[in-house]
């Protein structure tokens, strides 16, 4: 009689203990971050036009000349975390990794003194499906264009000459504001700014 009432107590015990603990609300969480990382494809990569450490020639038609020389190229990841499931009691987070190609050209002289060509994941969009081009003209914005359709162009825009050849090539924007003309194997054939228009005249 006393084993079957100690054992009774012990059950109840155990019973109250379980209705007084309090609830967890992360307790059917996963515990860890989510990460998400989104890379440039390979098939894009091998697209780029410059290794970072080459020299551009550009002449405008005012008549100056720029010559611009790589830095190099920096490959990094825009990190993007955001608060998921849980709510304040579960401070749970997914890390989305958008990975981004940036090389800088800089110049002798101050009217044109550095374009920076950058391909990158867009990390305003949830799952990015496209590779962008984006190029700056003296850390000024000028144009942003998904690889996607300049790669896949089959009738070309325009064309210059470079070294006794023609190079063809796509514009970014509208075809008749001809703002930036860029080639896939040479890269930018020519662009306009601050009311100067500037022709690549050599890469090496």
């Amino acid at each position: 009689m006393k084993t079957k009432l100690l054992y009774f107590s012990i059950i109840s015990l155990l019973f109250i203990m379980q209705a007084c603990k309090p609830n967890n609300p992360c307790e059917e969480i996963d515990p860890s971050d989510k990460v998400y990382t989104y890379n440039i494809p390979d098939s894009n990569k091998t697209k780029i036009p410059y290794t970072g450490t080459e020299t551009l020639v550009f002449i405008s038609n005012t008549g100056d000349t720029a010559t611009l020389v790589g830095q190099g190229k920096d490959e990094y990841y825009v990190n993007i975390k955001n608060l998921r499931n849980g709510g304040g009691d579960c401070p749970l987070y997914s890390v989305r990794n958008y990975q981004k190609v940036e090389m800088k050209f800089v110049s002798d002289i101050s009217s044109l003194s550095n374009i920076i060509y950058k391909v990158y994941m867009p990390s305003n969009l949830e799952e990015p499906g496209f590779t962008y081009i984006e190029v700056d003209v003296n850390n000024k914005y000028l144009v942003q264009r998904s690889y996607e359709y300049l790669c896949s162009q089959n009738n070309p825009h325009d064309s210059i000459m470079i070294n006794n050849i023609y190079r063809s090539g796509y514009y970014f924007n509208d075809i008749n504001s001809k703002i930036l003309l860029y080639g896939n194997s040479y890269g930018i054939l020519n662009f306009k700014y601050n009311n100067q228009t500037w022709k690549l005249y050599n890469k090496k």
